[in-house]
């Protein structure tokens, strides 16, 4: 677990290391890795890193913000509900 108090939230920049970014989630992985730097420099979205005040380069998690919506009627019925009947809770992406 990483200590919180220790923790700094930057918005992402070159200097941050993309390809150490490892969660387990491939979707997440391969967003911060390859894609967020575009959605940045294209305005589609801000994308937000956690990092130790000690290892300023390495991330340790990430969030994004955009302006961009979906519409929950254009996305296919079979990506909305998981089978207990509820909304899944997969991320994705609208860029």
């Amino acid at each position: 677990m990483t200590d919180d108090t220790n923790l700094v939230i930057r918005p992402l920049n070159s200097d941050h290391y993309r390809p150490g970014f490892h969660c387990g989630v491939p979707s997440l992985d391969n967003y911060i890795q390859k894609q967020a730097r575009l959605d940045v420099k294209r305005r589609v979205s801000r994308v937000f890193v956690a990092t130790m005040v000690e290892q300023p380069t390495s991330i340790v998690g990430y969030y994004t913000l955009s302006t961009l919506s979906i519409e929950l009627g254009q996305l296919p019925k079979t990506s909305l509900v998981n089978s207990r009947g509820t909304l899944s809770q997969q991320p994705c992406s609208a860029g």
